[in-house]
């Protein structure tokens, strides 16, 4: 089971989904055999990327039942995000970030959840959490979280703000798409800005 199982996220690294469905779906048979395996997990990402978001959503409640770990929550959140469902989206988010406040992916999870709903200046505060999070983690900034600053920003009108967000995470990362398109909405360069943003400083209390 463990070589299927591996087999099955290469095959949704390589956007075979159909064929990681597959073997998610040879694992779940196996019974017992396979309940070592996060099966349904998998099953779900793939479902989502074929928008199939109800079985997506099914087989992420099922993997949740096995295993209420954040994690699974976030996966989860994510294909409510993608179905447009955003309080339950931000239901997940809030789930994961009890068990584990540290989960960047879930602030990132609200504050599309939060961007979504039009709670713009709620968003722009979670994204710019997320990227302070990451960053104490990491010891680097977040681009993906930077970019969606930058929507939020956007979103509610700040257009140097947004242009200097966008910026600052196409020079992290350079082939982030929507950072790209967020320029080209705003017909601004994609030259960076000369110098990164100072580091946030850690609270005394947290231990990264």
């Amino acid at each position: 089971m463990k070589g299927v199982f591996e087999r099955g996220f290469t095959l949704y690294s390589l956007r075979q989904f159909e064929r990681a469905i597959a073997d998610a779906d040879r694992i779940i048979a196996a019974g017992e055999k396979g309940e070592a395996f996060s099966a349904y997990q998998l099953r779900c990402l793939a479902l989502a990327k074929l928008g199939r978001f109800d079985e997506a959503l099914g087989s992420c409640s099922k993997q949740l039942r096995r295993d209420p770990w954040p994690g699974a929550l976030v996966d989860r959140g994510r294909v409510y995000l993608l179905a447009g469902q955003y309080d339950n989206a931000l239901a997940d988010f809030d789930a994961a970030l009890k068990k584990d406040e540290r989960d960047y992916w879930a602030i990132l999870g609200r504050g599309e959840a939060l961007l979504g709903n039009r709670d713009y200046t709620a968003a722009l505060q979670e994204f710019d959490r997320a990227n302070n999070v990451a960053w104490g983690a990491s010891g680097d900034p977040w681009p993906i979280a930077i970019s969606k600053r930058g929507l939020a920003n956007e979103a509610l009108g700040r257009q140097a703000a947004a242009i200097a967000d966008f910026q600052e995470a196409l020079r992290r990362s350079p082939d982030l798409d929507e950072a790209k398109d967020g320029l080209k909405r705003l017909g601004a360069s994609p030259t960076a800005p000369p110098e990164p943003r100072s580091a946030p400083q850690k609270p005394w209390w947290r231990f990264w």
